[in-house]
């Protein structure tokens, strides 16, 4: 017999003997025994991934879990619940194993945050704005500088803000409520739930380098009839009466103080005054322009901006509108420029940076004529500058036209007109000419000019 059938049969014979001939001296479990696989260990470590808008401290604290808790399976799963109850996640998943010690669970969140938070404000509260984002703080983990705009997450922090207020005797509710500040930009507003007077008048004082009446013109097209907050007329002075300022160089123009009263001769709303500083009158220092292909002096030629010069930014925006047909001129259709400025305080002075992205050169494709016979196109074809491959210039074709027209190349000419079809892939321009016969000049009656181009 072979040694591996020994062995075979001694496994046999061994299992099949009697169980006294196995036992022996009883001798009591090890303790471990019954720690080898707990369910529950010691929390060590948690972290997150996926997050972008809130820190992983942010998400560990608003889970409940503590480092040093003994946790299991169960105690994840109240996390992640929590964590979707917070109404800032679309996805919560969790895992978690032995720590790398060996003394203790290793956890990880991921997350898949709600995409859609939105800025916010508080409107005509009696309380400051410090101490109404500690309130919600303090009960909402993730509250931070966006927040979701869900109605499950509004309506908690509405509860929040009304139970604060309710114990501070406030004689109102709160509502909070998505709203548009501008085109394209929504807010969350918390505020009263009874509406704000709306701005029944307005006026200013402490101006002198603009009059009252074309302030009050610029400002009470926008401003009249808005419900009255002090963060919206504040934004409304910024986009409509500060430009006004920075165009007579007063570049640290401030509204300090904003009153208002209920308007008077039974009209309801109330009579805004707004209190202008208009500070001192500056000048242009250094005056650059970056990243062109066309020579900077030519551009700065034509901008026309020179240091000494008033600051004036309504010239700046001019300047900016003359670099952009000078570059379109060159085929550079899709040119944009910003303006960069550094404001010397100690000289009144600004410094400023023309910064273009000139975009992609576009050049002159195929040339189209229709209307003419057979001796008038091939003129036009001759007549025509702007040959194909050339940079393209947009106003060429109407400037063109306008020459035919005036220099009477074409007897009972009609109404002309171009199209220009603009090919992205290969950025080329192709134009088609449109002519158009008129009536003949015996048919005209006294006075009657030809059809405008």
């Amino acid at each position: 017999m072979s040694l591996r059938v020994c062995f075979a049969v001694l496994l046999i014979t061994s299992s099949l003997a009697p169980a006294q001939t196995r036992r022996r001296p009883a001798t009591p479990a090890p303790a471990k025994a019954k720690t080898e696989s707990p369910s529950a260990w010691p929390l060590t470590e948690l972290h997150v991934t996926g997050n972008h808008l809130y820190t992983e401290a942010a998400i560990v604290d608003a889970s409940g879990l503590k480092i040093g808790q003994t946790v299991e399976k169960k105690d994840f799963e109240a996390a992640r619940d929590r964590l979707i109850a917070t109404g800032a996640f679309q996805t919560v998943g969790f895992e978690f194993g032995p720590a790398a010690s060996g003394n203790g669970y290793q956890g990880k969140f991921e997350v898949a945050e709600i995409a859609q938070v939105y800025r916010y404000r508080f409107e005509q509260l009696p309380w400051p704005d410090a101490e109404l984002q500690q309130v919600l703080h303090s009960k909402e983990p993730l509250f931070g500088q966006d927040i979701p705009g869900t109605a499950e997450v509004l309506g908690r922090f509405v509860r929040d803000l009304n139970e604060y207020a309710a114990s501070r005797s406030f004689g109102d509710k709160i509502i909070g409520r998505l709203v548009a500040d501008r085109p394209g930009e929504l807010v969350v507003v918390f505020r009263p739930s009874t509406p704000p007077p709306s701005i029944a008048s307005v006026r200013f004082t402490g101006n002198e380098a603009i009059p009252n009446a074309v302030l009050q013109r610029v400002f009470g097209e926008v401003a009249i009839g808005v419900p009255y907050s002090e963060v919206r007329v504040r934004e409304l002075l910024d986009a409509n009466i500060r430009p006004l300022y920075e165009a007579k160089g007063r570049m640290r123009v401030a509204f300090s103080n904003l009153e208002t009263e209920p308007a008077k001769g039974g009209v309801k709303g109330v009579s805004l005054t707004v209190h202008v500083e208009e500070g001192p009158a500056y000048q242009f220092g250094t005056v650059g322009i970056a990243r062109t292909v066309i020579p900077s002096d030519e551009l700065l030629k034509i901008a026309g901006l020179k240091p000494k010069q008033p600051a004036n930014f309504d010239a700046v925006t001019k300047a900016q509108e003359a670099l952009k047909q000078r570059f379109r001129k060159s085929g550079y259709m899709e040119m944009t420029s910003t303006v960069e400025r550094k404001i010397n305080d100690a000289d009144k002075k600004v410094d400023l940076v023309i910064r273009i992205e000139p975009g992609p050169q576009y050049r002159m494709g195929k040339l189209d004529v229709q209307g003419l016979d057979l001796f008038g196109e091939p003129a036009v074809r001759k007549l025509w500058a702007l040959k194909e491959g050339s940079p393209y210039d947009e106003n060429y074709p109407e400037t063109f036209l306008t020459r035919i027209r005036e220099e009477g190349y074409f007897d009972n000419l009609g109404k002309t007109r171009f199209e220009s079809k603009v090919n992205a892939t290969n950025n080329t321009v192709d134009v088609t000419l449109y002519f158009a016969g008129g009536p003949p000049a015996s048919d005209k009656r006294p006075g009657e000019q030809q059809p405008p181009p």
